[in-house]
């Protein structure tokens, strides 16, 4: 009976490990502060060049450092996390 049951989840199994490594990587992205740090720097290299004005980029520095803290909250949450479960 336990490999019948262990046939008929597998698939299961499978899909909740795509699902976690997409998770994953998605939230790696998410927080990579030197990628956003670059992106702030670009922007600031586009308002330099004249190619966007200062409003365009208050825009996308606004963005960007939301991002940011974002990005800072959900690593401080995860070493919590990390921290309670020791």
């Amino acid at each position: 009976m336990f490999i019948v049951d262990d046939l008929f989840m597998s698939p299961l199994r499978f899909l909740l490990f795509v699902a976690r490594e997409i998770y994953k990587h998605a939230e790696a992205e998410l927080t990579d502060e030197q990628a956003i740090a670059r992106q702030l720097l670009e922007a600031q290299h586009l308002l330099d060049s004249g190619e966007i004005d200062q409003e365009e980029y208050g825009r996308i520095e606004e963005k960007l450092l939301d991002r940011l803290r974002l990005a800072r909250e959900i690593k401080a949450s995860r070493a919590e996390e990390e921290a309670e479960e020791e």
